[in-house]
């Protein structure tokens, strides 16, 4: 399998993730494989010596599944997590005293 079919099958395997996501983990997976052919690997080689894209997105999907930040609703939407909806560096809200 060379480069474009495996990618090609990794997005698709992919595709109930957002396009962000979908995006930024084929992106990592190119640069996977154009970094074993600049060490000196075929292309065969490079995409071979990688997990079957379907596996490989089954690992992605429990990984992004897995963080609270970008919990997957049913319409494909992220969610916001409690945790990221409001930035750290916010100061925190001083409560009133009731006496």
């Amino acid at each position: 399998m060379n480069k474009q079919e495996y990618l090609g099958q990794l997005r698709a395997a992919l595709a109930c993730l957002p396009e962000d996501e979908i995006a930024e983990s084929v992106a990592f997976y190119e640069e996977m494989i154009d970094d074993r052919m600049a060490d000196g690997l075929a292309e065969e080689e490079a995409v071979a010596s990688l997990d079957d894209p379907k596996a490989a997105a089954r690992t992605i999907i429990a990984d992004v599944s897995m963080s609270p930040a970008t919990t997957v609703l049913e319409s494909g939407s992220p969610a916001v997590s409690p945790t990221t909806a409001v930035p750290a560096t916010a100061a925190p809200v001083k409560q009133k005293n009731r006496a």
